[in-house]
């Protein structure tokens, strides 16, 4: 595969400023989707527009049915426009991988601003939503699906059941972006704690000017019902906490559930090398010497390591 350079979303979106909202500003559907989800908040809400853009639409169309309205975007140049355009907002430039808000929500909004994010990163965003939003808050999502991207234009990615556009002509630059299908963003939803509000609405959307090609959106709204935070913080357990210590001397491994075909391909194809094993809260390196014994320094919470990385070694060297 050859990887384009595509450009990063903060510089992307500092040079089209404008031109971003007169493209895609006009779009009724998304407006009418964004006006339900506001009707179904309390009055004088709190929400965040994770991306905000220039403010308009959502920004503006909450800031107008009476919520107080934070956005957050990448780009400098878009939250200098927003805060022209929503008086009563507060905008501030921000990763969205990295804030974190000032309060609890009672409602988020990302709307067409995932895009440029990594599988993973798409993923993990959800379960921040589902730690920023209070309980029973909503989240509510326009994303482009993965099924209508032309087959011969993507690259599958197996480990999050995800699709790839490398180097993707967008706006007069290439981006780099990841998909979710339908049923992967019900599912990736649901994981974080949330449950669908409505039936997902689904539609073609054709941006203002030349060189745009139609778009298929697709909108969601998701209510959180998971009571306890899904990333913590954690308190230690207590004594009266635990009923039972488990042991399991590195058999977890042996967890069909916990092998990864991919992963002893890969293993298998580094040869007689250093590896490096990295977790929370210790790491160390592999390595295997010329009789074939693998030496793994660890800390021994993880050692339950070292019995597989010696099966991969094991099979490598027959």
């Amino acid at each position: 595969m050859t990887i384009t350079t595509a450009e990063p979303a903060e510089s992307l979106f500092n040079t089209l400023g404008a031109q971003y909202e007169d493209a895609f500003a006009n779009d009724p559907l998304l407006c009418s989707f964004i006006k339900t989800v506001a009707e179904k908040l309390p009055a004088n809400s709190k929400v965040l527009d994770v991306g905000c853009g220039t403010g308009k639409p959502v920004s503006h169309l909450l800031a107008s049915a009476g919520h107080a309205v934070h956005g957050i975007d990448v780009s400098t140049e878009m939250v200098r426009l927003a805060g022209s355009q929503v008086p009563g907002g507060i905008f501030q430039q921000a990763d969205m991988r990295e804030y974190q808000p000032p309060y609890e929500m009672d409602g988020v909004f990302a709307i067409l601003s995932l895009f440029q994010l990594t599988p993973g990163d798409l993923v993990s965003m959800m379960y921040k939503f589902a730690e920023w939003v209070r309980e029973d808050g909503f989240v509510a999502l326009c994303v482009l699906p993965s099924t209508a991207l032309a087959p011969q234009r993507v690259v599958y990615d197996p480990t999050w059941d995800a699709v790839w556009m490398i180097g993707k002509e967008w706006m007069g630059s290439l981006t780099n972006e990841s998909f979710l299908s339908e049923n992967g963003w019900e599912r990736v939803l649901k994981e974080a704690g949330f449950v669908l509000e409505a039936e997902p609405m689904s539609y073609l959307f054709s941006p203002i000017g030349e060189n745009h090609i139609p778009e298929a959106h697709h909108c969601l709204i998701a209510r959180r019902v998971e009571k306890a935070p899904l990333l913590g913080p954690f308190p230690w357990p207590s004594g009266q906490m635990m009923t039972g210590v488990c042991s399991t001397d590195g058999n977890m491994m042996k967890e069909q559930r916990l092998v990864s075909t991919e992963l002893e391909k890969l293993m298998l194809g580094l040869g007689q090398q250093n590896v490096f094993a990295l977790g929370k809260n210790a790491k160390g390196s592999a390595s295997l010497s010329n009789s074939g014994k693998l030496t793994l320094t660890r800390d021994k919470k993880v050692a339950g390591y070292q019995q597989r990385l010696g099966k991969f070694q094991t099979a490598q060297k027959s």
